[in-house]
């Protein structure tokens, strides 16, 4: 079980491991020189933190090592736009962005694209789910916002259609807790506080409550049995915990650090 979130902390050029049981922030490891001005999203796999960038950059770090430093690894086939994102699958990380995915394979240090035919895949969420890929809202080749929701099975490289959301959402956030779909914010316009969940079983949409303030380019992460959104692109410093016996959000803050909105991941520490 995940206990920690490693968060980049561009105020200190590092990265910082914040603990919520100790309330605690403690620098990890420093950023590569790119980490500190581009954009980019990050993933866990196996011992490896993996930071790929939209330029089709990939670096890893072996977090548990004491003097482990920035790796880089194969270059992602295409370029995947600034607001690329990524999630893991067996051994393997997809990343989609630009209308384009691809998948990675870490113990061949290669990248395959993925057959897309006609799927819209840009400024979306994507999780991992019971075998499947969700590609999660975004923007459509006419610049209009999408609630659509799609999902991809590697096993037979086949695409099908979920229920479509409840709110439209570019550049949203999107967690899998407890065998359901948790996606937030995001940009209508303005940004989005709104939470909701979908249900595999029901193929249903659940609204729940709205965050704090509205967040746009963050992250959703799980640590423990509790949900985190942390950063935002307006509000750098800000996170908050969701309270699920209550349906209300506690502000978190963190006024020391910048934090990179779209790269906050959860992890398993050493105790």
């Amino acid at each position: 079980m995940t206990n920690a979130l490693i968060i980049f902390d561009k105020s200190t050029n590092f990265l910082q491991v914040f603990e919520p049981n100790q309330n605690q922030m403690t620098k990890l490891r420093p950023l590569n020189d790119q980490m500190i001005t581009g954009s980019y999203t990050a993933v866990v796999l196996k011992e490896y933190l993996y930071v790929l960038f939209g330029n089709k950059k990939v670096y890893r770090i072996n977090v548990h090592e004491e003097h482990s430093t920035w790796i880089e690894m194969k270059e992602t086939n295409s370029d995947h736009g600034k607001r690329l994102s990524a999630t893991v699958y067996k051994n393997s990380i997809f990343v989609v962005g630009n209308n384009v995915m691809e998948h990675f394979n870490h113990l061949e240090n290669s990248w395959k694209q993925v057959q897309c035919d006609n799927e819209i895949i840009r400024d979306c969420a994507v999780v991992e789910l019971d075998r499947f890929i969700y590609v999660i809202a975004g923007l459509d080749n006419k610049q209009k916002i999408m609630k659509d929701v799609k999902k991809y099975s590697p096993l037979d490289n086949s695409w099908s259609k979920v229920s479509s959301m409840n709110t439209a959402r570019q550049t949203p956030a999107a967690i899998v807790f407890r065998e359901q779909i948790f996606v937030a914010g995001g940009y209508l316009g303005d940004a989005l506080s709104s939470l909701e969940y979908f249900s595999p079983h029901s193929d249903t949409w659940t609204n729940l409550a709205c965050m704090t303030i509205p967040r746009d380019e963050f992250r959703l992460s799980v640590v423990g049995n509790e949900l985190y959104a942390v950063g935002d692109r307006g509000t750098p410093h800000s996170a908050e915990k969701y309270n699920f016996d209550l349906n209300l959000w506690d502000e978190i803050d963190f006024p020391d650090i910048i934090i990179m909105s779209t790269a906050t991941v959860a992890i398993t520490m050493p105790v």
